[in-house]
């Protein structure tokens, strides 16, 4: 079963989005990834394949990740199998052919996108280096 965490405030997202995730573990998954935003810095994407282990060591425990606005998002394939490309967050706009890699435009959390579940995360900059999370239908227009 799928599982997204969100985190907004004052100290570093990533550990504590990792921290979330790994307390959704007992419910089963088969990739990980997290989007975090640093100010109005173009928001980074690190995704991973298999245990959320993986996905603590491509980020060093979350400390190669900075910003303090994020999403976490844990994958049971359902739609297409375990790989880096189907490994949530997706995003809108450009990224690398794996899926990770700093984000010029909104990233989005899909989850389910089909007739029973079809709300997106967004996660934008606020301004003055804040970072907004919104719940949307939508998918947004770049």
């Amino acid at each position: 079963m799928c599982g997204i965490v969100g985190y907004t405030g004052s100290q570093p997202a990533a550990p504590i989005l990792l921290e979330g995730l790994s307390k959704l573990e007992y419910r089963g998954y088969d990739s990980a990834g997290l989007a975090v935003r640093d100010g109005d810095k173009p928001a980074e994407v690190v995704k991973a394949v298999g245990k959320l282990k993986h996905l603590y060591e491509k980020t060093s425990d979350g400390r190669d990740l900075p910003g303090t606005c994020g999403i976490g998002h844990t994958r049971w394939a359902t739609h297409g199998g375990p790989s880096l490309v189907n490994v949530h967050p997706h995003v809108s706009g450009n990224c690398t052919g794996s899926g990770s890699g700093p984000v010029e435009s909104q990233v989005v959390g899909v989850h389910n996108r089909d007739k029973s579940v079809n709300k997106i995360l967004i996660i934008k900059s606020a301004g003055r280096g804040r970072g907004r999370i919104s719940i949307s239908s939508e998918l947004p227009q770049n």
